[in-house]
């Protein structure tokens, strides 16, 4: 999902006047999520969003995500 153009103003940036589109993936988003949620340990600064998510949601999800992580990476990156 394409969300704008983000073009450089900063006179003395190397980019300067150099433009570039910023996108949006949910589904990126949901993969990034999830790295975090089976990995929050060397994610230092998403450390916030992990104590509050752990406080909002149950553990069982937590698991069945964990869980569902571990087959997508056994399914696409190893078994290729």
């Amino acid at each position: 999902m394409r969300i704008g153009i983000c073009t450089d103003r900063i006179e003395d940036s190397l980019t300067y006047q150099m433009s570039g589109e910023i996108f949006f993936s949910p589904l990126f988003e949901m993969f990034a999520a999830m790295h975090v949620i089976c990995n929050p340990e060397h994610h230092t600064a998403r450390l916030h969003w992990w104590e509050r998510l752990q406080q909002q949601i149950d553990e069982e999800l937590i698991e069945e995500i964990r869980g569902l992580s571990e087959s997508f990476m056994i399914n696409i990156f190893i078994r290729r």
